[in-house]
């Protein structure tokens, strides 16, 4: 594929500028997919090793994913409402969440000689924008939100679990699996509250681990599977940036995740040249 040359180029521009940063020559910045363009495709290298990956052998290059317009991700918590509280929230339907943000992670190995790039994703953060979650028709009528998530939501990585991601030189797939930490406020609407401010709840937080895949260029663009994600959600009023003030309910759903990205590789500068 003609994605393949132009990544060989991006990662070998990046190693280039890192030896040369190494000998005092030069100071490099961020080297993106879209900056490179006409080389070969990348040789094949002996991988790294749990053992080697700290060595001369085995060096790291700081990378950066930005999530661009056209990022979202939907959620279905199906057409049950939801137990307990004292809201009848109604049906859900299917919600789209607009994605924003980036993840930080580095490249292992030498960038630009193998065919297979292994990237860990270390930190970052995505955002989504509001959207309602339930709604119901008792407000005059007509359908009106009855739940929603807030602005302060926020997805990180999870600590516990690593997240990797494979970019095939030779074939621009991209393929990882991702485990993250969804930190979900909510606002609900209260009792008798048509036409008022919403509530705010304390945050829960959610984990979940999922596997996407896609095509590696100026802009990759990567989907997840459909698949079931238990989300806990805090219904107790409370500060939106603080942890639940009650217990929390798990809700079962259906998630799916689409990523627009630009991929950076990221090299640092030289350091001055001591003095004699």
């Amino acid at each position: 594929m003609r994605a393949a040359a132009p990544l060989a180029v991006c990662v070998a521009l990046a190693v280039t500028a890192s030896a040369a940063s190494a000998r005092g020559e030069t100071a490099a910045g961020p080297v993106s997919h879209a900056a490179s363009a006409g080389a070969r495709s990348a040789a094949k290298a002996k991988p790294c090793t749990t053992r080697s990956r700290r060595s001369r052998a085995c060096p790291r290059a700081a990378m950066r994913l930005t999530l661009l317009p056209g990022s979202f991700a939907t959620l279905n918590f199906g057409a049950t409402p939801p137990p307990g509280g004292t809201v009848d929230f109604g049906p859900s339907g299917t919600s789209t969440l607009t994605l924003s943000g980036t993840l930080t992670g580095y490249t292992i190995g030498r960038v630009g000689h193998i065919d297979v790039i292994p990237i860990v994703l270390t930190g970052g953060a995505v955002r989504a924008e509001p959207a309602e979650l339930w709604w119901d028709n008792a407000c005059g009528g007509a359908r009106s939100p009855t739940l929603r998530s807030s602005a302060l939501g926020v997805v990180t990585l999870d600590p516990a679990r690593p997240t990797t991601v494979n970019i095939n030189a030779n074939t621009a797939l991209y393929t990882g699996t991702t485990s993250v930490r969804i930190r979900m406020p909510l606002e609900r609407r209260v009792e008798g509250g048509c036409g008022l401010p919403f509530a705010p709840t304390g945050y829960a937080d959610s984990f979940d681990t999922f596997t996407v895949r896609g095509e590696y260029g100026s802009k990759t663009r990567v989907d997840s599977p459909v698949h079931a994600v238990a989300l806990q959600a805090c219904l107790v009023p409370g500060d939106p940036s603080q942890p639940c003030a009650g217990a929390t309910t798990a809700y079962g759903a259906l998630l799916q995740v689409h990523l627009v990205l630009l991929t950076e590789f990221h090299v640092r500068a030289a350091r001055a040249p001591r003095r004699a």
